[in-house]
């Protein structure tokens, strides 16, 4: 048996685990790490096709969790363990978010044909805005032009009527709308229940890691994450770009080994 055997470590994509670039030190502990029996994935708002560019290099051993949960998928065969769309309340937020004109200029459009999200300004998604609501629809996307701007929009979206959904950042500029039950914090446990997973560590830096982080049994943020990340965090690890999945892979280690972590 495998020192890590029984663990699923969660790492967000973007200022967790990437930041423009792959770091050495956190794929020589991520090989290790698998091949001392432990569960690695991605879970990332990104779209599989862009996680799957990598897989040469990652050594994901499981399902990749894209959308931010929506979708739940196995890089190398194409299986897919979950998809979870978005219903008509969709557009009653989508309405409302843009008559409220919170600044945003663009929305991006996560659909179950395209491979990657469709992007349309917001007078050419009301222009086809019938035809958008046929689609099946994992999650869409605002952005605004500057960090204030997307501030200014998050705060008034989530005052709205959000029905069963969330609206969370990922990036300053951003503001992702799917549903609840589709979300970070549920995909892990999904996934973690599925594989058979005793203990589930989950890494993030921003809005939308938030209830992954509270989902996990061990929570990290990285240093560079925000005040609402760290918060919340049972742990706070180095930042991204000081190999921040290989610190906390040898924390789990020493932590196996002085018995702090039985599995």
């Amino acid at each position: 048996m495998g020192k890590f055997e029984g663990i699923l470590l969660a790492t967000d994509w973007d200022g967790t685990f990437y930041q423009g670039k792959l770091f050495d030190e956190n794929i020589k502990a991520l090989k290790y790490y698998v091949a001392e029996g432990g569960k690695f994935t991605v879970c990332s708002g990104r779209y599989s096709g862009f996680l799957a560019s990598f897989k040469d290099i990652v050594p994901f051993n499981t399902y990749t969790i894209c959308y931010n949960g929506a979708y739940i998928v196995d890089l190398d065969n194409n299986d897919i363990l979950y998809k979870g769309f978005c219903d008509e309340h969709l557009f009653d937020i989508v309405d409302d978010i843009i008559e409220a004109k919170l600044e945003y200029t663009t929305i991006s459009i996560y659909n179950d044909k395209d491979n990657e999200p469709v992007t349309y300004t917001i007078d050419d998604f009301f222009q086809k805005k019938e035809e958008i609501k046929k689609e099946k629809i994992y999650k869409i996307l605002f952005r605004a032009e500057t960090t204030d701007a997307g501030t200014r929009g998050a705060q008034a979206a989530n005052k709205m009527e959000l029905y069963n959904y969330i609206a969370v950042r990922s990036w300053g500029l951003s503001l992702e709308i799917l549903k609840r039950e589709n979300a970070k914090g549920a995909a892990i446990r999904r996934l973690a229940e599925h594989i058979g997973s005793k203990l589930v560590v989950a890494v993030g830096d921003y809005e939308n890691d938030l209830d992954m982080i509270e989902a996990a049994d061990i929570g990290y943020a990285v240093g560079n994450a925000i005040d609402e990340v760290k918060k919340i965090a049972d742990r706070i690890t180095v930042n991204v770009e000081d190999s921040a999945i290989a610190h906390i892979i040898y924390d789990l280690e020493r932590d196996i080994d002085n018995k702090v972590i039985i599995l």
